[in-house]
């Protein structure tokens, strides 16, 4: 989907950016656990241990791996947050389409990146912080308020994508619609929402 939407400049209208950049991070994090799985078999932590650290002792190596596990968790879970936050930015933009359909729709993208990327960074080092403790990053995260957040920001996600579907039936279902109109947008509005939160899940 990425690479469709990507090379065909037709297709890159709003809100199809957006879309664009839920595949390019869903595209991604496949290609991290994919890889992940594979540190071993594809001997990925001896490259690592040669050309960055220039040793190839066992401690070398040793140390090579628990950089790449350590980089390969927190990608893997800046990207499930930043779809999360990318299908709910989504969600968002579909209310707003319906409800304002004449206003520039381009100009929200930006503010969409941003917020999503500047959540999914605080969520992810946080989480970081966590797992990989130090009496210092322990007491200034604690571990609850780290997995509440992320608890929060699911729930988040899907209520508002359950509203974006409610607010179409709403919406779309006034007079002066034409049925055909009606069952067009109401079918692509509902398929996109559930399309996504699938392919997150």
């Amino acid at each position: 989907m990425a690479l469709v939407i990507w090379w065909n400049k037709e297709l890159q209208v709003h809100p199809m950016k957006l879309i664009l950049y839920i595949a390019m991070v869903d595209t991604a994090l496949s290609l991290i656990s994919f890889t992940s799985y594979n540190i071993c078999a594809w001997k990925i932590y001896e490259f690592f241990s040669h050309y960055v650290y220039f040793r190839t002792d066992w401690f070398a190596y040793q140390r090579s791996l628990w950089v790449i596990n350590v980089s390969a968790n927190y990608f893997s879970v800046f990207l499930i947050f930043m779809s999360i936050m990318l299908n709910a930015c989504l969600a968002v933009d579909l209310i707003l389409m319906l409800k304002h359909p004449f206003k520039s729709k381009e100009a929200r993208i930006p503010l969409y990146l941003v917020s999503s990327i500047a959540v999914t960074v605080f969520i992810t080092t946080a989480w970081l912080m966590t797992v990989y403790k130090s009496p210092v990053t322990s007491t200034i995260v604690p571990a609850k308020w780290v997995l509440k957040c992320a608890i929060l920001i699911i729930i988040l996600q899907l209520l508002v994508s359950i509203y974006s579907v409610i607010y179409a039936l709403w919406k779309l279902c006034k007079p002066g619609i034409s049925k055909e109109s009606r069952r067009l947008v109401l079918i692509r509005h509902i398929l996109s929402i559930v399309f996504f939160n699938i392919s997150q899940a």
